[in-house]
């Protein structure tokens, strides 16, 4: 099972560019990534632990950054994550759209060593629909049905091994799921925002 390790709120861009250094700095050996050109500031810590940060090289549609695909306010979640699946890791980097993400409210980073990081953009009167919308995903196992959403057609139809993109939609249903049990234990307010 993929664990969510603990998340907080980093609350101010200050506080996003100064420990945006010091998590690149913190990941580059452990994950062999680097620090995003995009300037990407979502941050996250736990009783000052530094676990994560979106302002590191990320796999999204030709670099576009994910405020163009949220919209943001300042109160934001990210967890890191250390996936069992390989096959998934290694297939995140052909992660077809941002788009498809936001609208489970996580986008996944595919790195380097088998670890993928995965943002959370969660508003909390959307819980339930991200819920409802994660039982559709599981149709997918089977065949795309007519209750699958268009954009979620489009994304199964183009992507070049659809057995491991169902696997995919799967796995990134049950960590979505698995973070924001884990959010609601530690007492943060879950938002989302679809």
């Amino acid at each position: 099972m993929t664990d969510i390790l603990e998340v907080k709120i980093c609350e101010t861009d200050n506080e996003w560019r100064e420990i945006e250094k010091l998590i690149a700095k913190k990941y580059l050996n452990e994950f062999g990534v680097r620090p995003s050109p995009a300037g990407h500031h979502v941050i996250v810590l736990r009783n000052g632990v530094i676990v994560g940060t979106s302002g590191l090289e990320f796999s999204c549609n030709e670099g576009i950054p994910l405020e163009r695909y949220f919209d943001i306010d300042d109160e934001w979640f990210m967890g890191v994550f250390k996936p069992d699946i390989v096959e998934l890791t290694r297939w995140a980097s052909c992660y077809p759209n941002a788009g498809l993400a936001s609208h489970l409210g996580i986008t996944r980073y595919a790195f380097g060593h088998n670890k993928v990081f995965a943002v959370l953009s969660l508003k909390e009167k959307q819980l339930q629909h991200l819920e409802l919308f994660g039982s559709k995903l599981t149709a997918l196992s089977a065949t795309v049905k007519k209750d699958i959403p268009d954009f979620l057609k489009k994304y199964y139809l183009n992507w070049p091994r659809p057995k491991l993109f169902r696997t995919y939609l799967k796995e990134l249903y049950n960590i979505s799921r698995q973070a924001v049990l884990k959010l609601k234990e530690q007492g943060i307010i879950i938002r989302i925002n679809f």
